[in-house]
């Protein structure tokens, strides 16, 4: 709501806000002179001054002009005035920590789908806290990811599956559940659950040979004697989403709870039931040996704090 031209004042350069507040505090003129070190008469002529410019009392005087009790307006006034002060102290205190908030790079190593569910989310927060600090993010398959860490490239890694190895430390793991990722129109789609065999009659978009997953595939293969029907091999399983939504096959994935689930309303993850398959695990780790500098680990603290929030650790 517009204010009045008739009562603007100027309660920035003015001090009959200041003057009011320590009166309506101290419950008296001269206490507030006390408090704040400024001769009771000034105080009277400045509030006086805001009286007349808001065209209302503020304060009851005392017999005396010494003891005062707020009218209904002032209580309105003393109200926002509080209200006020809290917002600007909040906003200092915000200044305060963007000035002194640690600065520098930090550089991760993640796949694109986890780029996609959990760092775009992550990342949001995580910038409004430490503005000074740049992420430095690569996308890479889980090889490449692994020889990123054991040869010191990168701050921290966040992959499925990731083998025990010298070279990086896990600094916590997070049991996710395997899916078949399917359109929505996709017969499959309204199962309770399904298998890897009956994921087989259908067109897949699978990783890679060498991944984790595309080994279970041929093991199940071998047992099962049937011959999976590959139509897309890649190491992006972001592209393999997008093959799913576009009805060219379906594929095997982990799927994310929390804010970080997947919420595309075309696909539909249906849970598999195979022990072999039904779980990965999601690893945070760091190079084994490597002093993080301040602002990488305040990027690892948040991470994992962001993912015991979401997520079940094992």
């Amino acid at each position: 709501m517009a204010v009045p031209p008739s009562m603007r004042f100027d309660f920035v350069n003015s001090p009959a806000i200041r003057y009011f507040f320590a009166v309506a505090e101290a419950g008296s003129f001269r206490g507030a002179s006390e408090q704040i070190g400024i001769a009771a008469s000034a105080i009277h002529r400045q509030i006086g001054l805001l009286e007349k410019q808001l065209n209302v009392d503020l304060l009851v005087r005392g017999r005396r002009r010494d003891g005062v009790k707020l009218t209904s307006a002032g209580e309105l006034l003393l109200y926002r005035v509080r209200l006020a002060m809290h917002q600007i102290g909040v906003a200092l205190q915000e200044i305060e920590g963007i000035r002194g908030a640690a600065s520098g790079k930090v550089s991760v190593a993640t796949t694109d789908a986890l780029a996609q569910d959990i760092f775009s989310i992550f990342l949001r927060d995580f910038s409004r806290r430490q503005p000074n600090i740049r992420v430095e993010m690569q996308i890479l398959d889980r090889r490449r990811l692994i020889d990123a860490l054991v040869e010191n490239q990168v701050d921290v890694g966040l992959c499925f599956d990731l083998p025990v190895r010298v070279g990086f430390r896990s600094l916590a793991e997070f049991q996710m559940s395997s899916s078949v990722l399917v359109p929505v129109d996709h017969p499959l789609a309204g199962r309770a659950h399904t298998t890897l065999g009956e994921c087989a009659q259908y067109p897949l978009a699978l990783p890679i040979e060498g991944d984790n997953l595309r080994g279970i595939l041929n093991q199940i293969q071998i047992a099962s004697r049937i011959r999976p029907r590959v139509v897309l091999s890649t190491n992006s399983f972001v592209t393999m989403r997008d093959a799913v939504a576009a009805d060219v096959a379906i594929s095997i994935q982990t799927r994310l709870r929390g804010a970080f689930a997947n919420r595309d309303p075309r696909l539909v993850y249906v849970p598999l039931k195979d022990t072999i398959a039904r779980y990965s695990l999601l690893t945070c780790c760091v190079p084994a040996g490597r002093q993080l500098s301040p602002e990488a680990g305040l990027f690892v603290q948040d991470l994992l704090q962001a993912l015991h929030e979401e997520l079940p650790e094992v």
